[in-house]
């Protein structure tokens, strides 16, 4: 049986057929990321050294979710397109809440909580 990790990128790697594709997958992954990264910048619980790390790799992350981005032709690409969707399904496959249900959910929580919370699992 595959761990998790396994899963969620044996539903993205394996729906990669080309280059665009593969750089719309990286292009995902990283914006993920910074969205993490920016939430923990603004969390006002977060301690400070820890802060002062994430806003120094801040714009870093936000080149790397850019350029992978282009070189998968863009963010209304077919390849971007595709690859969300392999995404979404690495999501359900361990279990994480769809990107489109975290537009709805996520904020209400910001507001509820005043904080980041853990919203990524399914309860």
């Amino acid at each position: 049986m595959l761990d998790k990790t396994e899963r969620y990128w044996e539903e993205t790697l394996d729906y990669s057929k080309s280059s665009e594709e593969l750089a719309a997958t990286g292009a995902i992954a990283e914006q993920m990321r910074l969205e993490r990264i920016e939430v923990i910048v603004v969390d006002p619980e977060t301690p400070a050294d820890v802060k002062d790390v994430f806003q120094r790799i801040l714009p870093q992350e936000r080149f790397h979710a850019r350029a992978f981005e282009k070189l998968a032709g863009g963010a209304d690409s077919e390849a971007m397109s595709s690859q969300r969707a392999a995404h979404e399904r690495g999501m359900k496959a361990i279990g994480v809440i769809p990107r489109d249900a975290i537009s709805v959910i996520l904020p209400v929580c910001l507001i509820k909580s005043g904080r980041w919370v853990h919203w990524t699992t399914q309860h």
